[in-house]
């Protein structure tokens, strides 16, 4: 990837990009599978699944079947998205400033998400998918934030050197990981802090 002016922005998806509602999602799924969503947060998330996915354990036909199999259901995928998606907010302000971000560097979104995540956000949010010039997810490189190899694997995917890249995330644990792994890193609290902090690298 050719960083114009050297350096690549790389901005989370939820809390950052999106705000992020987990309750929302749950009752999404609650709902269209007749489960509490106690029961859904059982299944799906305190199991232990959706980390599996967002590790690589499964391809994309593979977390849809799981899901089904999981929650009792028979869900299309658009449909299973579109549930998925209840949780995501795009922020206005945060992708205003993206836009801002690209006039002096490529812009990357890096999240611990799964194939699911992924195709929602091409899907679903192309007002979020056209902001960036890469789509990073966990998934790909097989480890997640804040395991400094999440970092390091993702730049070697892109070509992109840690002294050459700044990172922006809500939870300090991910800024400290990509810290570890070289890279200049923010924690994300508000579009108007995040402004200040990419003016005072030059990169708006």
């Amino acid at each position: 990837m050719a960083a114009r002016g050297g350096r690549t922005v790389f901005f989370d998806l939820g809390g950052v990009t999106c705000r992020f509602f987990s309750a929302r999602r749950l009752d999404a799924l609650a709902q269209a599978s007749g489960l509490s969503a106690d029961e859904v947060h059982r299944r799906l998330f305190a199991s232990g699944f959706d980390q599996d996915c967002d590790r690589g354990r499964y391809q994309l036909d593979e977390v849809c079947a799981q899901i089904d199999a999981r929650l009792g259901v028979t869900l299309e995928r658009t449909r299973l998205a579109r549930l998925w998606a209840q949780g995501f907010e795009p922020d206005p302000d945060v992708l205003a400033l993206i836009d801002r971000v690209r006039h002096a560097a490529p812009t990357v979104m890096l999240s611990n998400n799964g194939p699911l995540v992924n195709a929602m956000v091409v899907e679903l949010l192309p007002d979020v998918a056209t902001r960036f010039d890469q789509l990073c997810f966990s998934y790909q490189v097989g480890a997640l934030k804040p395991d400094p190899q999440a970092y390091v694997r993702t730049l070697e995917r892109l070509g992109v050197k840690p002294a050459q890249s700044v990172f922006v995330d809500d939870v300090q644990e991910n800024v400290e990981g990509a810290r570890a792994a070289g890279m200049d890193a923010v924690r994300f609290v508000s579009a108007e802090a995040l402004a200040e902090q990419l003016q005072e690298r030059g990169l708006i």
